[in-house]
């Protein structure tokens, strides 16, 4: 399962992870999924101006036809994922969208990729940066 950090360095080309993770898409074409709240943080972040879109309709057109190319599933939301996300969040001090991410990761049975350091403290998750594939 991907994460919002890889998504997004896939998705700009001046990110020094670029060409890293657009090789992680590849290599797993139809393996990988998305965390069900990357959209949603990618939202945020355009909405609060620190990812600019000019044109946000297309540009979730093109990010929807990115993730049908590549084979890429949004896994669905649950409320025990909320739960376990308020656990890593007391336990290992995660950010908000960090314990979602590492909690449906942990609820799905799957490996999490992302550029952040911060998941190695939760034990239970499986955790590799995109470089290790």
């Amino acid at each position: 399962m991907i994460e919002t950090d890889v998504l997004l360095a896939c998705i700009n080309p001046r990110d020094k992870h670029h060409d890293e993770s657009v090789s992680l898409i590849e290599v797993c074409v139809g393996r990988l999924a998305l965390s069900p709240f990357s959209l949603l943080e990618l939202d945020m972040l355009i909405r609060s101006r620190r990812i600019r879109v000019h044109d946000y309709a297309g540009f979730m057109r093109a990010l929807s036809d990115f993730l049908i190319f590549y084979g890429l599933r949004v896994l669905a939301d649950a409320p025990v994922i909320h739960s376990l996300a308020e656990e890593f969040r007391i336990q290992y001090s995660l950010t908000f969208f960090d314990s979602l991410h590492a909690s449906a990761a942990v609820v799905y049975g799957l490996t999490l990729y992302s550029y952040d350091a911060a998941y190695e403290r939760v034990k239970m998750l499986k955790w590799k940066k995109p470089s290790d594939i």
